[in-house]
Parts: structure tokens; C-alpha cells; sequence
């Protein structure tokens, strides 16, 4: 990476597979940077939220969500609760804030790191971040599109789901994006003035009355000062579209499926919602290198060429044995969208027959679910402690899976982001290739736009991702088994999208 740097190399693409030490290489080369080359302003960040929040990042100053730092003026309350902007003094206590005190620390520091999503919202750091390094970056083409993501505001009749979804599709094919999304920007800065002059008010008829402020004042405070939040980040979503139309980026208008809230229920409710969604990153990525010196890009299934093809390549071998790490590619059915009613029940039973060659933890990744549902239908009936994910119980069901001994976990969408270090979990089973909808507008649109490519990549990297969820470490030892029948032809197809550890460590059976 130091050669690349003293090259003039601007995009360091960083391929390094699990166990490689992806996050330690980018510390190392950071403090070279700021100690050995006195280059200021190095920013450590990762659209994977947890790797900031709870990695270990060394010697780094942080500064994360503000949920994550409790108020120690107010019970109950975090620092996003907080009333008060950073300049006013507040409590007596908020001079011991751990928010602000963590501020301070990360605002003094040369070499810090922050989540990507606050480098994208927090101007000062875009403006002043010299060299950008982004650990666990697959997901940078999705949080790169999301952020230009703008739900539109368009009323239709309130009815069932499919129905108000051909309602909005009707209303989509005869709006012009480019007058709405101008109107919408006017009333924006409209609510947003109006906002401040009341956040202004407020402020000023509370917090100078020189007293303890009641919980109702405390209430008024964050909800104006969420509002103001809500405005001004939807009017730069919505300037930054128009930038992007002007400059003739790829669109769809599509329809996504969301919960709400209703309030007269009190309840959560799906409902469907129009959007303005990007087809392509490359232009929003080269906004975010356009005043950086270098960014460098970490991953073992890395997705650069999603974001430019300017990118200097720096290849990191797996340090892990073969024979610690294999994969196996043992079909038992292909697991679509018919063929998961008839093999459910031999998937369960070779699930049973994997997990008791170690009868410790094992993870299937079901992809879905329905086919979770499936095949636990036919799996609890063979082994004692199986635990299928629910919708809204993702986090709580998997602590308690890892709390069992000799269980299983049936999951969803854990293909990234979890870390099953250790002897407990020698198993990890494929159960369905996680193949992104095709009934979903806006990937039908991405297909059609480039020829399936952002479709497959995604698939590819899912997969391998799932398979690298055990074996962390040079210690650890594990087997993975794909078991869905539709990875065979998705590898025939596609080789050139799978990384060499990955091949080198799959045995067909």
C-alpha cells in the first residue's frame, strides 16, 4: 500500500481475506501515513456499523452513533435525545458528557475513526478528511446508493398492498421527477426556515430562563430539534438527486415495501412507498474521492469495479490452512421458489446428519424466511434444540443460540457482519443461495441496466461471505457445507465473480 501512496495512487483497492488482518494492515498504514509522512486529517471508517461500535480499533480516537452514549443529565436519555447544540452549556452535568467528551477526542486526533454513515452527513468531515480508509467495504456501492435513496410523497387510495402498488406505478409513469423533486426542494427549504426560526424561539424562551428545565421543555427541545435534523437532511437528499439528473445518472422510480408506523393503531403496519433510487454508484463515489489525497478499499470479496475502474489492486493471501477452512459443495435440491416445498425435508435431514458429526453450534443460513419456516418444520421433529429467526427478533435469537450447547440456529440475512470465532462452532451450512428478488422493481431495472452483472457479483460475494462466517482465526477449524442445488450452475456461470480462497478451499462432492 506504501508503494501505491508513493506512486501517486489515489484508490488502493486492499483484497484481504478473513484472518488477514484487514482492519490492522489500515491502522498500521494510517499511523506510517501521519507519523513517518506527517499527512493529517486519516479517517478509519466502515458502512458495517458494528465494526466501529465494537471492533477493536486500536489506539483510535471514535466517535459513533449518539444513541450509544447515555445523557447523564436526563434519565433515559441519550446524546441524539439531547436538547442542547454542542456550543450551549446545558446541564451542570453536560460538561461531563460522554458524547462531548468523545467529540473533543476525535475533532484533536490526526488519524480517527467514525461510521460511513456520519462521514457522508457531516460536512466537516468530508471538507477536511485527507486520506479515507474504508474496512469491510462490499457494501460501500449500497450505502453509496441508499444515501441518494428519496421516498416520494405521492397520495393514492388506502388499500391492500398489491393494489396500492399498481396505483403507484400508475402515478410514477406520469411524474416528472425533475419538477417534482424542484417543488419539493422549495418547500423543504420553506419547513426548514420555519423550523429553525421556532427551534430558535424555543431555545430562547427556555434554556435562558436560567432553571432546571421541566421533562415537557426537555420533550420540545429534541422534537424541534429532530425536525430541523428531518428537513435538512431530506433538502441535501433532494438537491443531490437533482445534481445527479442534471448530470444524467441512471434512475429508477420504483415502489419498495416499508414499515410505518400508524397512529391511530399505535401499531407497525407494511405498507408500500414510491421512491427515486440511483442505478448506478459511480458517480456518488467519485464525489466522495473528488477532495481526498487517497482512499483505500478493504475486503476479502471486494466490489470496486461497481464504483470505478481506476483502482490500483493490492492482493493479500489467505493465512488460514485449506484443510481449516473447506468448503463443500454437497446438493441436496435446489432450493427456488418451488423446488424448497419438495426438498425441505431432505435438507432438514441432512442438516440433522451435518450437525451431529460435532454436535455443537451450528449456523444455517436459510436465506429467507419462509424456508427457515420450511425446514424447521421437518428439523425440530430430529434434534432437540433448533432456534428459527423471526422478523423483529434477529439480535435476541441469535445471543440466545449462542448461550446453547448442541443447537442449531436457522438464520436470515447473517451473511456478513458476524463473527463465530472458536472451537464451539465447527459447523456452517448453506441452506439457500441468497439470489436478491427478481420480483423487485428496482433490480429489475438494475438487470436491465447492466446485464445482470450487479446481480450476480451480489450473489457471489453473499455466498462467499456466508461461508466465511466460522474459522476466524489460524486456531480456529471448521467445515462449510452449500447444500442448495442452485450454486452449481451460479459457479459455472460466474467463476471469474469468486475470489481464489474461495475456490481454492471448495471440494465438489
Amino acid at each position: 500500500m506504501l508503494k501505491s501512496w508513493e506512486s501517486g495512487s489515489k484508490i488502493i483497492d486492499l483484497n484481504a481475506p478473513t484472518a488477514a488482518g484487514k482492519t490492522l494492515n489500515l491502522y498500521v498504514f494510517g499511523k506510517v501515513l501521519e507519523k513517518e509522512y506527517f499527512v493529517s486529517n486519516i479517517l478509519f471508517t466502515s458502512p458495517q456499523v458494528s465494526l466501529i461500535q465494537e471492533g477493536n480499533l486500536f489506539d483510535l480516537p471514535k466517535i459513533v452513533g449518539k444513541h450509544n452514549y447515555k445523557c447523564l443529565g436526563i434519565p433515559g436519555y441519550t446524546a441524539e435525545d439531547c436538547p442542547f447544540g454542542s456550543r450551549e452549556p446545558g446541564f451542570a452535568r453536560c460538561s461531563e458528557c460522554p458524547y462531548r467528551i468523545a467529540k473533543a477526542a476525535f475533532k484533536k486526533a490526526n488519524f480517527r475513526a467514525t461510521t460511513f454513515a456520519r462521514y457522508q452527513v457531516d460536512p466537516s468531515l468530508y471538507l477536511d478528511t485527507k486520506v479515507l480508509e474504508v474496512d469491510e467495504s462490499t457494501n460501500l456501492p449500497n450505502a453509496l446508493l441508499d444515501s441518494a435513496t428519496i421516498k416520494l410523497n405521492i397520495a393514492v387510495k388506502k388499500t391492500n398492498l398489491a393494489e396500492r402498488k399498481e396505483l403507484l406505478k400508475k402515478e410514477l409513469l406520469k411524474l416528472d421527477i425533475k419538477d417534482y423533486l424542484n417543488e419539493y426542494s422549495q418547500v423543504l427549504q420553506k419547513k426548514l426556515k420555519e423550523v429553525t426560526i421556532n427551534c430558535k424561539d424555543v431555545r430562547k424562551d427556555i434554556i435562558g430562563a436560567n432553571r432546571k428545565l421541566t421533562a415537557r421543555e426537555t420533550k420540545m427541545l429534541s422534537k424541534v430539534r429532530k425536525e430541523y435534523s428531518y428537513y435538512r437532511n431530506n433538502l441535501d437528499s433532494c438537491n443531490q438527486a437533482l445534481r445527479y439528473l442534471s448530470l444524467e445518472v441512471p434512475y429508477v422510480l420504483t415502489t419498495d415495501n416499508e414499515e410505518v408506523f400508524n397512529v391511530s393503531t399505535r401499531r407497525k403496519e407494511l405498507t408500500v412507498s414510491p421512491y427515486f433510487k440511483l442505478l448506478d454508484c459511480k458517480v456518488p463515489f467519485a464525489d466522495l474521492v473528488a477532495k481526498l489525497d487517497c482512499v483505500v478499499l478493504a475486503s476479502g470479496t471486494p466490489t470496486t469495479e461497481l464504483l470505478t475502474n481506476k483502482a490500483i489492486s493490492v492482493d493479500v493471501m489467505h493465512p488460514i490452512p485449506i484443510d481449516r477452512r473447506t468448503i463443500y459443495y454437497d446438493p441436496v435440491g435446489a432450493m427456488t421458489k418451488d423446488g424448497r416445498f419438495r426438498f425441505a425435508k431432505p435438507m432438514a435431514k441432512k442438516i440433522s446428519q451435518l450437525h451431529d458429526m460435532f454436535s455443537e453450534k451450528t449456523i444455517v443460513h436459510c436465506g429467507n424466511y419462509q424456508i427457515a419456516n420450511l425446514i424447521n418444520e421437518h428439523l425440530c421433529r430430529l434434534q432437540p434444540n433448533v432456534l428459527v429467526q423471526f422478523p423483529g427478533e434477529r439480535n435476541e435469537v441469535l445471543k440466545h443460540w449462542m448461550r446453547l450447547d448442541n443447537a442449531i440456529f436457522l438464520s436470515v440475512a447473517f451473511e456478513q457482519g458476524l463473527n463465530l470465532e472458536g472451537p464451539e462452532y465447527p459447523m456452517n451450512i448453506v441452506a439457500k443461495v441468497p439470489f436478491p428478488n427478481l420480483g423487485d422493481d428496482w433490480i429489475q431495472a438494475r438487470n436491465k441496466y447492466d446485464n445482470y452483472m450487479w446481480y450476480s457479483k451480489t450473489v457471489a460475494i453473499q455466498v462467499q461471505q456466508a461461508c466465511g462466517r466460522t474459522t476466524r482465526t489460524p486456531k480456529d477449524n471448521s467445515m462449510t457445507y452449500i447444500l442448495d442445488g442452485s450454486f452449481g450452475p451460479l459457479l459455472a456461470r460466474n467463476k471469474n465473480l469468486f475470489q481464489k480462497w474461495f475456490l481454492d478451499a471448495l471440494v465438489i462432492c
